[in-house]
């Protein structure tokens, strides 16, 4: 049983440690592409957007959920499920967005804006399969979740790569035309 919770947290680790890296390759990307030519990485997006409140519009806190549920899966305990959630909740707001500060109007998103969204639906996963774990303690009810848990997540990673490359290509698409 030690092994397998072992086992399990192992997983959830190694997933979460996906969205970390996912959500830290977002950052060097262009995030808004803007009417005058002007591009906004993830980066200055991250530095300025504290300042968004001001619009108002609340995408940027959805970072702060966002790191605090992958520090607590990697040294805490308690579970992620509810800052996950309301990461996610918060990030959906930045379709809310039309203009920056300056008044420039967002023309179109760009792969960081993408790989913003991407870490959040594996995080999301992460806490999931954290929550799956904690919820499920006999070893059969484990091994038979473990089952299911890689049944399930083979169809939901094909479909967040399509998803991504759709709306990629969606984005691609908007820019040259």
């Amino acid at each position: 049983m030690i092994m397998n919770e072992t086992r399990s947290g192992f997983w959830t680790k190694i997933i979460s440690f996906c969205a970390f890296a996912t959500w830290s390759a977002s950052l060097p990307f262009t995030v808004f592409l803007l009417k005058n030519g002007e591009e906004w990485s993830g980066a200055s997006v991250l530095l300025f957007g504290l300042f968004s409140v001001l619009l108002p519009n609340f995408a940027w806190f959805a970072n702060i959920f966002f790191l605090y549920a992958c520090i607590k899966i990697h040294f805490g305990s308690k579970p992620v499920s509810w800052s996950v959630i309301i990461a996610i909740i918060l990030s959906v707001d930045s379709f809310r967005l039309t203009e920056l500060p300056n008044s420039i109007a967002i023309d179109n998103y760009g792969w960081g804006f993408v790989l913003w969204f991407l870490s959040l639906f594996i995080l999301a996963i992460a806490a999931g399969t954290q929550w799956a774990t904690r919820k499920h303690d006999d070893i059969y009810k484990f091994a038979k979740l473990e089952f299911y848990f890689w049944r399930l997540l083979k169809p939901l990673v094909i479909f967040l790569v399509l998803s991504t490359l759709c709306l990629s290509l969606f984005l691609l698409f908007n820019t040259l035309f």
